[in-house]
């Protein structure tokens, strides 16, 4: 293609001649047919005697000529083949036309497909759409949506097993094998399949979601179209292939089949044609050319008007503007000066209204005088202005006025003041010598204190009555003297507040009242501290005192003790002395040896103990006689020893035979837990639940009673031993215990779970037991209204029907022959799924909900469950039905789905509405069968009768 082509839209008709000669580039045969709008020889059916018919790909004109050069196709020569013989031609023809083709077409695999339906509102606003083939994955065909979502590609594929069987299947998702998947259909078809498309990919089967093949009608009418005209006028050629050029004179009367021989005669007659052709071309591009420049003279005409309508307008519109302007530079400049008269007007304001007493009349005269000098030129605010100002004036002489009073009640206060302060200050010092008079008599009482503590400096020189004596004098001074000192406090704590220094703005640094009060304070803590320590001080004597005669005494015991065993009067003790003492004294008989070994560690090179060394030998002795105990100890514990030993292996045999019993327990339990139902629900549903249970109940009555008796000989272990060996038994029965008491226990659990389970699983029988009657009872009072309409029975006919012995009553008898005789096209209607209309939720993408169940499950009738139904049914010590309690059983219930009126006719006339039945209300009727479209009942809120 020229890359000129478009040279007349861009450059426009005047240049558009000079351009088209001037653009070498495009060549001769592009020139003609893009400057001149006629095309090239060989690219049209033909021109004069010329004929042109389709080329074949495997061959060029006659004699292997490929043409003049006005139409020939380069694509042909490129692809011809290097054979010339007509032989080979034909050769090669075959061999493409007999090629496997590399598309869908190939492998029968749909071009296109188109999803529709869905109920997922967004997955289905993803991939419904149409789809085209795009390539091949796992051996099957892949799609690829013609719009994209969100940027996304939407892909249709097939992915194999090579994953695990769960990932095999036909897939919608944004890339192939992608994690990222919209919907799934598990099947293995060759091509993507109508239906079974889980959407989502985890959600339930959506029946609505359908993708089918494109329709192609029209391109195989299009094929066969081809196939006819082939089979007359030769096979068909590739599309891609461009049409070849022949001889003018090919194919011309007289000559059939043969080719004009001279070629250049033809070319001169196609040049001189093209040559009349292009001067017509030229003289049509002249005229549109004079058309197009006159057309252009009244555009521009045109337009030069336009631009001076608009420049009028611009004018006008600049002009009033500038007006505008002019007038609002004139405000502008007369707010600014109302704004500078204003703001020093409003300034001397300001200062009045913060005057004091001594500037207010001057700034009255201020005051003035601004305003006769700029109150003029406030303009508008001239009014306001005076009025703030006057008022601001009286403001300020009120304020002043108010100071003064304030000063003048402050002055009269300030003196009061003062002159209470003076009278308190007075009272002050009073109290203060009062309270030195009181701390001289302490301080008195605290020297006396001391003369008394006197003699008790001599220490040790005093006896300890003459110390008793002197501690005695001083406990009562001290007391006395504490007594004075409490005065002081007492008096301080009761004229505390009035010996206070009184405020006063007018004192520096630490006034007199303060200093004497410190003065006070302190003495009378020197008072306090000194006599509680002379008191201290005179019981610490006393106890030291006390602590020496009391040693004494304890030393004079032991100089006796010594003295009685010291038989010879020597002061020492010898070592048939020393031995009588630790016998008599420690209970202790020491041998010879042993004293001997003793002995220099007792002496130190003296000849006997002295009374100074009796410490030494009692600790020696007492160290010996522990010894001797911890002998007898061990002596003790080895002999025990031996007996635990011998009741050790008593008990290992009574523990091997009690844990041979604990074996036969737990395959006891064992036992118990294999005859316990399954656990799977639905493994349950297949077995007779009541009689598994009643015999795992059996064994585990046997498995309780054997581990009863086990526990009991665990209990019994520690018997059959002495009286004076069960500590030792207990003692050496805590591991084994500890070990059977934990298996016992484990035992227990698992026994109290089985236990557990079994009450659990009677109580499933006995809830599905009364689900089961629920259901039944549901549907055989469908089963009878629906009979009822179609009959045309009221409450009482149906009654009365049912009653077949007419004895008023319905018996168990009848109920059952009413049920079991029941027809089965009535029994097939009521068996039809019903089940309530979903409520309106808003779009929002959420997970797949549960398909909802429905309202009401059918009902296989059995002469065992309707004999169980009857009896539920009837009323306590009655067996059989009646017809008060058969109304009760057939009564109805509705509940509103949708808020509407509710009437007492059955006409609705937008006047005769009783009120608004809500959604979820409760509506019962007791004669209502079949259909429903108008219910005559009541409502089970207000009970309301009414018809809805």
């Amino acid at each position: 293609m020229c890359p000129h082509r478009s040279c007349f839209g861009q450059w426009g008709q005047r240049h558009a001649w000079a351009r088209a000669w001037r653009s070498s580039q495009c060549g001769h045969a592009a020139l003609r047919q893009e400057m001149y709008a006629f095309p090239t020889y060989g690219a049209l059916p033909g021109f004069g005697h010329a004929v042109l018919t389709p080329a074949s790909a495997a061959s060029a004109s006659s004699y292997e000529y490929p043409g003049f050069g006005y139409g020939a196709s380069k694509k042909a020569k490129r692809e011809e083949p290097a054979a010339s013989s007509k032989k080979s031609k034909t050769k090669v023809a075959k061999e493409k036309a007999t090629a496997p083709a590399r598309d869908s077409d190939a492998m029968n695999w749909p071009k296109g497909l188109v999803v529709s339906g869905g109920k997922d509102k967004m997955v289905k606003k993803i991939v419904r759409g149409s789809f085209r083939f795009a390539g091949e994955n796992h051996g099957r065909p892949y799609y690829q949506k013609d719009e994209k979502f969100n940027d996304l590609d939407v892909l249709l594929y097939f992915w194999d097993d090579r994953d695990g069987s769960d990932f095999s299947g036909w897939w919608f998702g944004p890339k192939v094998g992608g994690d990222q998947v919209w919907a799934y259909q598990p099947g293995e078809d060759p091509t993507p399949p109508e239906t079974g498309w889980k959407v989502p990919y985890d959600g339930p089967v959506d029946k609505s979601f359908t993708v089918t093949a494109k329709k192609e009608k029209a391109k195989k009418e299009g094929k066969e179209a081809k196939a006819v005209k082939g089979g007359k006028e030769g096979p068909e050629k590739p599309a891609e292939e461009p049409l070849q050029a022949y001889s003018m004179w090919y194919g011309m009367p007289g000559m059939p089949g043969m080719p004009y021989m001279d070629p250049h005669a033809a070319e001169r007659h196609m040049q001189e044609y093209a040559r009349l052709h292009q001067e017509e071309a030229k003289r049509r591009l002249e005229l549109e050319f004079q058309r197009q420049k006159a057309e252009e003279q009244k555009r521009k005409e045109a337009e030069r008007k336009r631009k001076e309508e608009i420049r009028k307008k611009q004018e006008e519109v600049r002009k009033k503007k500038e007006e505008e302007m002019k007038r609002q530079k004139e405000l502008q400049e007369q707010r600014i000066k109302e704004g500078k008269a204003v703001f020093m007007v409003r300034k001397v304001i300001q200062k009045v209204a913060a005057a004091t007493p001594e500037n207010l009349e001057a700034l009255e005269k201020e005051l003035e005088e601004c305003l006769k000098e700029h109150l003029e030129d406030t303009g508008s605010q001239k009014d306001h202005m005076k009025s703030e100002s006057d008022k601001c004036l009286d403001q300020a002489k009120k304020r002043i006025e108010m100071l003064n009073e304030a000063k003048r009640k402050a002055q009269e206060k300030k003196e009061a003041d003062e002159k209470k302060r003076q009278e308190m200050e007075q009272r002050a010092k009073e109290l203060l010598m009062e309270l030195s008079q009181l701390l001289d008599t302490a301080e008195t009482g605290v020297e006396r204190l001391k003369e008394v503590c006197a003699p008790l400096e001599q220490g040790d020189t005093q006896s300890q009555e003459e110390v008793d004596q002197c501690a005695t004098a001083v406990e009562a001074a001290g007391t006395e003297t504490r007594e004075l000192v409490k005065n002081c406090m007492d008096f301080l704590v009761k004229n505390g507040p009035e010996m206070k220094d009184p405020p006063s703005a007018a004192v520096v640094g630490t006034s007199e009242i303060k200093q004497l009060m410190a003065k006070c304070l302190s003495r009378i803590n020197e008072c306090t501290k000194l006599s509680d320590a002379l008191v201290a001080a005179s019981r610490a004597v006393q106890l030291a005192v006390a602590r020496r005669a009391t040693a004494s005494q304890e030393t004079s015991k032991l100089k006796d003790l010594f003295n009685k065993y010291d038989v010879d009067g020597d002061q020492m003790l010898s070592k048939q002395e020393v031995l009588a003492f630790a016998k008599a004294e420690f209970q202790l008989t020491l041998s010879v040896e042993v004293l001997d070994k003793l002995w220099p560690r007792i002496v130190e090179d003296q000849k006997g103990v002295l009374f100074e060394r009796l410490h030494v030998l009692k600790c020696k002795l007492g160290m010996q006689r522990e010894l001797l105990r911890d002998q007898r100890r061990k002596e003790r514990r080895e002999a025990r020893d031996k007996v635990r030993a011998v009741l050790r292996e008593q008990l290992d045999t009574k523990v091997q035979r009690v844990e041979r019993d604990v074996e036969a327990v737990e395959e006891a339990v064992v036992k118990v837990e294999k005859s316990l139902p399954p656990l799977e629900e639905e493994a349950r549903k297949s077995m007779d639940v009541p009689a598994r249970t009643a015999g795992c109940k059996a064994v585990l009555q046997d498995a309780r009673d054997v581990a009863g008796a086990v526990q009991q000989k665990i209990d019994d272990l520690p018997s059959g031993f002495e009286e004076r060996h069960l500590e030792d038994v207990k003692d050496l029965l805590i591991p084994d215990l500890r070990v059977l008491s934990k298996r016992m226990a484990r035992f227990d659990l698992r026994l109290r779970r089985i236990e557990n389970l079994c009450r659990r699983f009677d109580s499933e029988v006995l809830q599905r037991q009364r689900s089961e009657l629920y259901g039944a009872r549901l549907f055989a009072v469908k089963v009878a209204r629906l009979y009822a309409a179609q009959r045309s029975r009221n409450m009482q006919q149906l009654y009365s029907e049912m009653d077949a012995s007419g004895d008023g009553v319905i018996d168990a008898q009848e109920f059952s022959l009413f049920f079991m005789s029941m027809e089965r096209g009535i029994l097939d209607e009521a068996s039809a799924k019903e089940v309530l209309p979903e409520p309106p939720v808003p779009s929002l993408p959420s997970k797949p909900k549960a398909p909802r169940k429905s309202v009401l499950e059918p009902v296989q009738f059995t002469d065992e469950l309707l004999s169980r139904l009857f009896k539920s049914l009837l009323a306590p010590g009655s067996n059989k039905l009646s017809e008060e309690a058969f109304a009760q059983i057939m009564r109805c219930y509705f509940k509103v789905v949708k808020e509407g009126p509710i009437t007492s006719e059955l006409q609705v006339t937008g006047t005769n509405s009783l009120r608004q039945a809500k959604p979820d209300e409760a509506q019962t009727s007791e004669s209502s069968f079949g259909g429903v479209i108008s219910l005559m009942g009541s409502s089970m809120s207000d009970s309301v009768s009414s018809r809805l």
